[in-house]
């Protein structure tokens, strides 16, 4: 946790449409791209080096994206890219190498949906990404992590 006097929270607002889905959203994370510089993440050069995944998100800057691949590139350590939004998706242009790179066998899969009685799908995306991260960081291969991911979202 990065403590500092006379920063804004990041903060994420959606409106959500009359079924509960999320219609528009506003997000302020300025705080994350200024202060997540560089020089930060390299002070957790030890950590990047042993951890089983890396995941980054598209809020960092490009600079801080870039050093966080470098990093788990010097280890070997996959990088999992989290888009965020469509407009800084683009953000993965320039560590699309360091992406790639660990993970030179693509694989397809289709894996059905389970029974679910859906309220809103806010949050699902999230906890089916936070079950496949947890899973593959314990060691679990990626169609076991995909079915721990799936199950999140569904308890979601």
């Amino acid at each position: 946790i990065r403590k500092q006097k006379d920063i804004k929270t990041p903060t994420v607002c959606h409106i959500l449409d009359v079924t509960g889905e999320v219609a528009a959203g506003v997000a302020s994370v300025e705080a994350v791209e200024m202060f997540l510089t560089p020089e930060w993440i390299q002070k957790f050069k030890h950590t990047i080096h042993s951890a089983p995944l890396l995941m980054i998100d598209a809020n960092l800057s490009p600079p801080a994206l870039e050093v966080s691949c470098r990093l788990a590139a010097e280890s070997n350590i996959p990088v999992w890219f989290e888009p965020v939004s469509i407009a800084k998706s683009k953000r993965i242009a320039p560590i699309v190498k360091y992406v790639l790179e660990r993970s030179p066998n693509f694989l397809a899969v289709h894996f059905p949906a389970l029974p679910a009685s859906v309220v809103r799908l806010t949050g699902a995306g999230d906890c089916l990404v936070g079950g496949m991260i947890a899973s593959l960081s314990t060691g679990l291969d990626v169609m076991q992590s995909v079915a721990i991911g799936i199950a999140a979202a569904k308890a979601s």
